[in-house]
């Protein structure tokens, strides 16, 4: 989705500063060792300030989140949402922008379309028939293109109640996301994109019950 990768400083730095944060503490013991043998105060010194800095870098981590965990957050609370029994859909219908639409992956006309109204119609319909059993996530990723603007992709696995039986079906999405002047993201539009899985739910008029 993003071929650059997440930016190097939020990743390292606030995401995952676990590396960075081992190497720092592994080179403070480095010179720890080295200082006890060569009895120089010096290397001590630098030991003191390597392991602050990896605290530092810990501590900095554990209390900033960034734009792209902030909306990793928002979709795992989203999946939860229509994984839980009955689905919430209290707690997700705010998530949705009144004007937002679900589409297939090309917005070709002849695809599926399914406006803010239909897609929550739809979840009604699943949770009263109780045809989703179970839901998570395989992988997910996010990515802030410009200010106030946000998209993510989520690989689901999703348990399905059929004819023949239940089910295992993936399916891959592409949510776009917009900041309000509040600070408030919200889901603009859904696009239900192709899954190279043999077993993946396709973008089609069919899937919908």
């Amino acid at each position: 989705m993003n071929p650059t990768g997440p930016p190097f400083f939020e990743h390292y730095f606030l995401e995952n500063p676990y590396p960075l944060c081992s190497t720092l503490a592994a080179a403070a013991l480095l010179l720890v060792i080295l200082s006890r043998r060569s009895l120089d105060t010096r290397l001590l010194v630098a030991s003191l300030a390597t392991a602050s800095l990896a605290a530092g870098v810990y501590l900095l981590a554990s209390r900033v989140e960034t734009e792209r965990e902030h909306l990793i957050r928002l979709i795992h609370q989203a999946v939860q949402c229509t994984a839980s029994n009955p689905m919430d859909i209290a707690t997700l219908q705010p998530m949705v922008e009144i004007n937002a639409s679900l589409t297939g992956p090309d917005d070709d006309s002849d695809q599926l379309t399914l406006t803010h109204d239909q897609m929550f119609a739809l979840l009604a319909n699943l949770d009263r028939d109780r045809v989703i059993l179970g839901q998570g996530i395989d992988d997910v990723d996010a990515h802030t293109p410009q200010q106030g603007e946000g998209l993510t992709r989520i690989d689901l696995r999703t348990i399905i109640r059929t004819d023949v039986g239940d089910q295992l079906v993936k399916t891959r999405w592409l949510l776009q996301w917009s900041q309000a002047a509040n600070g408030l993201w919200t889901i603009s539009r859904i696009r239900w994109l192709k899954h190279p899985a043999p077993n993946a739910l396709q973008p089609s008029h069919k899937a919908y019950p």
